[in-house]
This record gives structure tokens, sequence and C-alpha cells, in this order.
């Protein structure tokens, strides 16, 4: 990605007729990234909203991402208040540690290898942080590809967890 370059942003989120619609996340993207919808049933379990808009405060989504140079799946999982980074499954795999930032947040980005059954070991790329506003903390995770999956992390400080005037 280049410095210019302006990220694409996706708004991840889950709904239906009764309920309406719930949020996971706004992400910013590589410009040449694509988040493909896959049939697999997410997970909420309970929400939180400013205004009118409804964010997932427990839950889980999976996405595959299509990039120029392969295609990834994406999770995000999101639990209610703080879940300490040392309390997240894999993280003591890890085998790289670093900072970053999610939105206005300051994020933690860690690398690790997982098993998938009978399919092989992949490349996994978590990024970790807290929305003080929404009072909830969240996990991406961009499984496999190579190192070329870190350009994510240039663009995601441009993502949103929340809104930015709670009066919305």
């Amino acid at each position: 990605m280049t410095y210019t370059e302006e990220p694409l942003k996706v708004t991840l989120a889950v709904g239906n007729a009764l309920f309406g619609v719930y949020n996971f996340l706004v992400i910013s993207i590589p410009q040449s990234w694509r988040v493909i919808n896959t049939p697999m049933t997410s997970d909420v379990l309970s929400s939180t909203s400013q205004g009118k808009v409804k964010w997932v405060r427990d839950g889980e989504i999976e996405h595959f991402v299509s990039t120029p140079l392969g295609n990834i799946s994406m999770r995000i999982k999101i639990w209610p208040g703080v879940r300490p980074l040392n309390k997240i499954k894999d993280y003591s795999k890890q085998f790289e540690e670093g900072n970053t930032n999610v939105g206005k947040h300051k994020a933690i980005y860690y690398k690790f290898r997982r098993r998938y059954f009978r399919k092989g070991d992949y490349n996994v790329l978590a990024v970790y942080t807290y929305c003080e506003i929404t009072e909830r903390t969240i996990l991406l995770e961009f499984i496999g590809g190579e190192e070329w999956v870190n350009s994510v992390l240039a663009t995601l400080r441009e993502s949103q967890c929340h809104l930015e005037d709670e009066r919305n």
C-alpha cells in the first residue's frame, strides 16, 4: 500500500428483521483487499447501543478476504469488558509481538502458528484492542498468508469500533 492510498472501509455486521443490525466493526483494509461473506454462522450473545447504532458486545464472526497475493480468513471475536491478553487462547504460542492502532485505540498485534485439522499449519496475525467507549475487547485474526498480511496493520488505524459523537 502506498502512503497516499486511502484504506477501504468495510462494515462487518449481522442483522435480522426483528432485531435490526448489530455492528462488529467498521474495518479499514488495504484498497486491493475484498471481504467475502461466508456461509458460516455468526454468534451475537449480547450488544450495547450508542443512540440508534448497536455494537456486538459478545460474539464472533468469520469472513474470507481476497487479496492480490492470496485468500485468507478473517475472524473477529468480541468479549464484554476487559479480557486480559494472557487469557486469549493462542497468545502463549506467539513468536512475534508489536504495537499498532485500531481506530483511536492502542492495540497489540502478535503472530503465531495454528494447526487446522489435517490442513496443516497456518500463520495467524492477531490484533488485540479494548474500546473503553463500548466497553468491549476486540480480537481480529487474519489466518493464512505470509508476511504480506502485515500490510493491514497500516490501515487498521482508520477502523471504527464506536461512534465519535454519542448523539448519533
